[in-house]
């Protein structure tokens, strides 16, 4: 058979699949039609890939419909987004690698997980979990610093985490107003790995930053867009009535204001006033766990403190390379004291979990890429002005309160082996070397 008789069958027998969909739903043919050309616009770019994979890890499609769970979605955007840049590469004879200073402490924390995994106390099981998670985010970690390479890419990045956590926002704050809120009596979650309500308000914190900088250095529609999207994301962190994400949405808020605010008894006021309304909104004190209608620690608060207590005997016990990765849980209970919760039992910090799975071997990299990443925040919200794009200038001027939101709530959850985690890091690292080089002032020769 010719290839034009070939092209022309491949062409009857597609829109006959496309057509025998009518059966089901009489727009069944255009969705399909429209969503096929989709795909195939996003798998025509590595970095469209790349975005795609991103907003899969946080919109959950395979947890909401668990027919996609077979089709691995996140995983096949990550291959073909990594394929693609392979290519891109190989295509353009270009071997060359970014620089960048976290990539020393991100080899040597790759590292340290393998050692944890095999020196710790079930090695089986972690290094089947550092395969299964830890490296696809390696391969989304490498995409980003790669493939965000214009203060554009960088904005387009943090506009698809914005408008992810804008539809989060709205489902949290439309299971709470429908009361569909049931976790802990009147807290929402979403699915899957943002089933918790804590780590749900987390997620919501990575757009925050981004769509409150976008809300006020765009004009007109533009910025109504913005502040809608802005709303739907502080609807959604008071509907999950999380403290670390009320205390990362103060902590960003109060970064944000500074710009715009000089005196600081006003920004205080402001945030106070703020703050006060949106927990009294939230009806936190009707948490089964954690309210405000008792004394003293709640039980919530005594079961961080547990695990924390926990966590450092841990490392005390295993000091070099931990129990081992994502070990933790079922360490638990073999370090425990007086506990008020017993069984199995996450760290509920992110520091002492990290130091308590890889030990010192493990703690000194993750430290040194959490704390390079926070100076190399303020750097690029330093130089956001001199970029001309307001939405350039929102996304290089929300990373550092961003970074400080995102961990003062990991400070209370169990994120440093989190996608999210490092979505942010690298993002960090990729958004300062895209920034044009610094021009020097003119001086006057001698």
């Amino acid at each position: 058979m010719r290839r034009p008789q070939l092209i022309a069958a491949a062409t009857a027998t597609g829109a006959a699949g496309v057509g025998s969909l009518a059966m089901f739903h009489p727009l069944a043919p255009a969705a399909a039609v429209l969503g096929g050309t989709l795909v195939l616009w996003i798998f025509a770019s590595p970095f469209r890939a790349l975005l795609g994979f991103i907003l899969i890890l946080l919109l959950r499609p395979a947890d909401m419909v668990p027919a996609l769970a077979a089709l691995q979605p996140a995983r096949v955007f990550a291959l073909v987004a990594l394929g693609l840049w392979i290519v891109e590469k190989m295509v353009r004879q270009d071997m060359s690698w970014p620089k960048n200073k976290l990539d020393r402490y991100f080899v040597w924390l790759v590292v340290a997980l393998l050692a944890s995994s095999f020196r710790g106390t079930d090695p089986g099981t972690s290094f089947a979990l550092f395969q299964d998670v830890f490296v696809k985010i390696i391969i989304l970690y490498i995409l980003i610093l790669n493939l965000v390479d214009s203060p554009r890419r960088a904005a387009s990045s943090l506009l698809v985490i914005g408008a992810a956590t804008a539809y989060l926002g709205v489902y949290a704050l439309q299971a709470k107003v429908t009361g569909q809120a049931q976790i802990e009596g009147s807290r929402a979650g979403f699915v899957g790995l943002l089933g918790d309500p804590n780590d749900l308000a987390l997620c919501l914190l990575m757009g925050m930053p981004f769509l409150a900088s976008a809300t006020m250095e765009t004009r007109g529609k533009t910025r109504w867009i913005f502040g809608i999207m802005l709303l739907a994301v502080v609807s959604g962190i008071v509907s999950t009535q999380s403290r670390g994400g009320f205390l990362g949405l103060g902590a960003a808020a109060f970064i944000l204001l500074r710009e715009k605010v000089k005196s600081r008894g006003v920004q205080f006021g402001i945030l106070a006033v703020g703050m006060a309304v949106l927990v009294a909104a939230s009806g936190m004190s009707s948490r089964s766990s954690g309210g405000s209608d008792g004394d003293g620690i709640d039980e919530s608060a005594q079961g961080r403190l547990d695990a924390w207590k926990a966590g450092l005997r841990m490392a005390k016990s295993r000091p070099l390379f931990g129990v081992g990765y994502d070990r933790f849980a079922d360490n638990y209970p073999n370090y425990v004291v007086d506990a008020v919760i017993w069984g199995k039992l996450e760290a509920h910090n992110s520091f002492v979990k990290a130091f308590a799975e890889t030990g010192i071997f493990g703690f000194i990299p993750f430290m040194a890429l959490v704390v390079l990443s926070f100076q190399s925040a303020k750097r690029v919200r330093a130089r956001s002005k001199e970029l001309d794009d307001p939405l350039e200038r929102a996304a290089a001027g929300a990373l550092l309160p961003t970074m400080v939101a995102y961990f003062i709530a990991a400070f209370f959850l169990s994120q440093c082996w989190s996608w999210f985690t490092y979505i942010l890091l690298a993002l960090v690292a990729a958004t300062e070397r895209t920034l044009p080089p610094k021009t020097e002032p003119q001086g006057v020769t001698p």
